[in-house]
C-alpha cells in the first residue's frame, strides 16, 4: 500500500531553508505515490521523470545540510553524510533500474516514504538542538 505522508510541525528542524527543502521532498515523495494511481505506462514514464527529480533535488538538499552541519561543527557529521551516501546511491540505482523496466514502482515509493520521515523524525532532529541554540540562526 503506498504511503501518503501530511507536512506537520512535527517534522520542523527549525531551520526555515531546511524545513522548505524538507517540504520539497516530501512533495516529490507524493507524487510518487499519485504515479501509482495512473495507467501502467504512463506511470513509469512519470515515476522516472519524478525520481530523477528526487535525486536530484537530494542532492542540493544533503549538500546545504551537510554544510550548516559542519558550520556548527555536529558531531554526528559522518554518519549523517554516510545516510544521505546510501539514499543517493539507493536511488541512482532505482533510476538505473527503471530504465531497464525492471522496478516495483510500489516497493520504491513506499520505501522512500518511509525512509524520508525516519530520516527527518530520528536523524535531522539530532541536529535541531544544536540549530535553535544557536544565538543567531544560520542562513
Amino acid at each position: 500500500m503506498p504511503i501518503y505522508v501530511q507536512w506537520d510541525a512535527s517534522y520542523s528542524v527549525g531551520h526555515a531553508l531546511l524545513d522548505r527543502q524538507h517540504q520539497k521532498l516530501l512533495n516529490l515523495c507524493n507524487e510518487l505515490q499519485d504515479c501509482l494511481e495512473a495507467e501502467p505506462q504512463a506511470a513509469r514514464f512519470r515515476f522516472h521523470g519524478i525520481l530523477h527529480e528526487l535525486m536530484q533535488y537530494a542532492q542540493v538538499h544533503f549538500r546545504t545540510e551537510e554544510d550548516l552541519m559542519q558550520r556548527c561543527a555536529y558531531a554526528e557529521l559522518a554518519s549523517h553524510q554516510l545516510e544521505h551516501d546510501a539514499f543517493e546511491q539507493q536511488i541512482a540505482d532505482w533510476a538505473y533500474a527503471a530504465t531497464m523496466d525492471s522496478m516495483n514502482i510500489a516497493e520504491v515509493q513506499r520505501y522512500i516514504a518511509q525512509w524520508w520521515q525516519s530520516h527527518i523524525l530520528v536523524s535531522d532532529m539530532g541536529y535541531k538542538g544544536l540549530l535553535e541554540s544557536r544565538p543567531r540562526p544560520l542562513p
